[in-house]
């Protein structure tokens, strides 16, 4: 899940709020980790935040439905990350365990502040991507193989 390519211009005169959650519901288990990511620009906008976390929920309750609603629970957060000068750019990488067989939520949360005069937040994006779990059955059959293999190699050996 991911949100990518927007762009916010704060035209007003003070330092205006940002607060953005985007959710989904039903994405399929089994899960074992969770890689999240988040970055973007400012222009024009020293003294800008921005905090990005990223949540998952076993219960896959759907999130995002207002600025706040983040269901389940925080797998990563990037803290607050401040911009100094005309332009400044942010970045965060991380991974997180997390263990679903079943079906589960996710949900990405943004907030920070934005200066105003034209201070620009550009290209953010931040994306939460799910590590599936091989099933048991794969496992047993690549296991299969691979001790296949090595007996036709000692035979020939």
């Amino acid at each position: 899940m991911d949100t990518t390519s927007f762009q916010i211009t704060n035209s007003g005169a003070s330092t205006a709020p940002i607060s953005i959650a985007v959710g989904g519901t039903d994405f399929v288990g089994p899960v074992s980790l969770l890689s999240e990511s988040a970055s973007g620009t400012w222009q024009n906008a020293a003294g800008s935040t921005i905090d990005n976390s990223f949540y998952a929920d076993p219960a896959n309750t759907q999130g995002g439905t207002t600025p706040t609603d983040h269901p389940g629970v925080l797998q990563a957060d990037s803290g607050l990350v401040t911009a100094v000068g005309a332009t400044d750019s942010f970045n965060f990488n991380a991974t997180s365990a997390f263990s679903d067989p079943n079906l589960y939520s996710m949900t990405l949360q943004t907030v920070g502040t934005l200066t105003g005069g034209g201070g620009q937040l550009t290209g953010r994006s931040q994306a939460i991507v799910a590590v599936n779990t091989p099933e048991p059955a794969s496992l047993a059959l690549l296991g299969v193989g691979l001790l296949g293999l090595g007996l036709v190699r000692r035979n020939y050996s």
